[in-house]
């Protein structure tokens, strides 16, 4: 590489690519100087093309050009500088395979192409790959999805409202909000709208509660494309139309996915890699590569809420080998100019391990041995007694069921396991006959005042007295004489009934002591 092509780089704005169907897109074209063909490098964004900038950590087009590479940022249809009306992902499939045809025709290319971005950028690069445009060579998707109803519109069956909406408002809406109001309009009702809307999304988590979803506020208009997707239930096939799941074996280029640990679409990001393992061992192509750091969707730094991970899990200092633009050349290079080498310090996957606090490499992912478990979330013991008093409920209500029907307080007392043997059948188990005491007529235990009551408990504090005794009777006979406080002449307190019994510390256990012949073990 010639020390001009890497300190001398021009930029050409709003360079016009004409679409199948006529529509005109414009993008960005960072040149390396020194003149040459050279590979081509490109992202299509609905963000902005000129607020590219550094790539947000993730490449630097400026970098990537300073490397010998011809990087083009396109405004995707709809958005910004581009024509025609946005729909999101719509049009990407038949315009990422025309943008990637017409940049490999771009003055100084070499004809071929090359793909990355993040999240909606690496969206755009799977839309285009399952098209097989002949120029394309590799991709680089990071943070993405590939499944609408797993994360991106949906997830577990439920809308994905939190994230969906607040893009639509703050993230993508104020390019709608200036083509609406902006493009000869009153410069004082787009001054109006612009401060309205600024106010929406300080105050969005209150329109969290808005119901129906159709009642959203959004008086400007910035989102229509959003309530057309929440009036779309789930099994609209819409979703799988738009969606990658089946498409996944028309990808004819090598991949390298980049994710993070606590992104939103980190199971999407490992779907998409095993499929790409299987669809290229069934082609005979290059295996995917894989890269999981300890990061947060759209953000690459050592610190996530109070965790900090050291500077080496960062995307500028990706374990001690450069930045993730670095990453991007060292992939470019072995999948555009042959140069394998550049691949052979790095595993084909490499996981940051938290906990260890280290990156570790690995031939593929899971790793081999590795076992997968599902864990549920649960409640304690009053959520199953409230699950189990809905069932009671249920099966009473029965044909045939008994008439009566005895449910468990609220804040069960220490005798709440107990039932009157006369009260009928317990719906939560099987009723045990309270022990009959003085006369005929003994009242039931749980009227009874709560001293009577502390028989209940005397037997479980025995258990816990035998537990801690013998570190007690080693006290005592170091000391020679019983300790304060010995567990053995404590006296119970009455405790208010609805409390629930406080219950002993274990204690450690320790070795069994020699047996002293000369003094003996006080019963328990």
């Amino acid at each position: 590489m010639s020390a001009t092509a890497t300190q001398l780089i021009t930029i050409e704005r709003n360079v016009p690519a004409t679409m199948r169907d006529g529509t005109t897109l414009r993008a960005n074209v960072y040149r390396p100087g020194g003149g040459g063909r050279h590979p081509t490098l490109l992202t299509r964004l609905p963000y902005g093309k000129d607020l590219f900038g550094s790539g947000g950590g993730y490449a630097d087009p400026i970098k990537l050009a300073g490397q010998g590479y011809v990087v083009v940022a396109q405004d995707v249809r709809g958005r910004f500088a581009s024509e025609g009306e946005w729909t999101p992902f719509v049009h990407e499939f038949a315009d990422g395979y025309d943008s990637v045809e017409w940049a490999a025709r771009l003055p100084g290319s070499d004809g071929r192409v090359a793909m990355f971005g993040v999240s909606y950028l690496g969206m755009t690069q799977w839309q285009a790959a399952v098209m097989a445009p002949p120029a394309l060579r590799a991709i680089v998707p990071g943070i993405t999805w590939g499944n609408y109803l797993n994360g991106c519109s949906f997830r577990g069956g439920a809308r994905e409202l939190g994230s969906a909406w607040y893009w639509a408002q703050a993230i993508v809406g104020f390019d709608v909000l200036f083509r609406k109001y902006g493009a000869g309009g009153d410069p004082t009702e787009l001054q109006r709208q612009f401060l309205g809307q600024v106010a929406r999304i300080d105050d969005i988590i209150a329109s969290y509660d808005t119901l129906p979803l159709a009642a959203l506020p959004d008086p400007a208009g910035v989102s229509p494309t959003t309530f057309e997707w929440l009036r779309r239930p789930i099994d609209d096939p819409f979703w799988g139309e738009l969606g990658l799941d089946g498409r996944y074996d028309a990808v004819r280029v090598p991949t390298l996915q980049i994710g993070g640990w606590y992104d939103i679409f980190l199971g999407e990001t490992l779907r998409q890699y095993a499929a790409m393992r299987e669809t290229a061992a069934a082609r005979g192509l290059r295996a995917p590569r894989l890269v999981i750091g300890p990061w947060v969707h759209g953000r690459y730094d050592p610190v996530v809420g109070d965790l900090a991970f050291g500077l080496a899990s960062s995307g500028l200092l990706l374990n001690y080998r450069g930045d993730l633009t670095d990453l991007h050349l060292r992939w470019y290079d072995a999948m555009l100019n042959g140069n394998d080498a550049a691949l052979a310090e790095q595993p084909p996957v490499e996981v940051f391990v938290m906990g260890e606090n280290r990156w570790r490499g690995f031939d593929r992912w899971p790793v081999p041995g590795a076992r997968e478990d599902r864990w549920y979330f649960h409640g304690g013991r009053r959520d199953r007694r409230r699950r189990g008093r809905r069932r009671a409920v249920a099966r009473a209500a029965r044909p045939g069921a008994a008439r009566q029907l005895r449910l468990r307080p609220a804040r069960p007392g220490p005798d709440d396991r107990r039932r009157d043997p006369d009260a009928g059948a317990d719906p939560l188990r099987a009723a045990r006959p309270a022990p009959e005491r003085g006369a005929p007529g003994h009242p039931p235990l749980h009227q009874r005042p709560a001293g009577a009551r502390l028989h209940r408990h005397r037997a479980g504090v025995g258990r816990a007295l035998r537990r801690v005794v013998g570190a007690g009777h080693r006290f005592r006979r170091a000391a020679g004489r019983r300790p304060p406080g010995w567990p053995g002449v404590q006296r119970h307190r009455r405790r208010d009934p609805r409390q629930r019994p406080r219950e002993l510390p274990r204690a450690r256990r320790h070795p069994p002591d020699p047996p002293q012949p000369d003094r003996a073990r006080p019963p328990l």
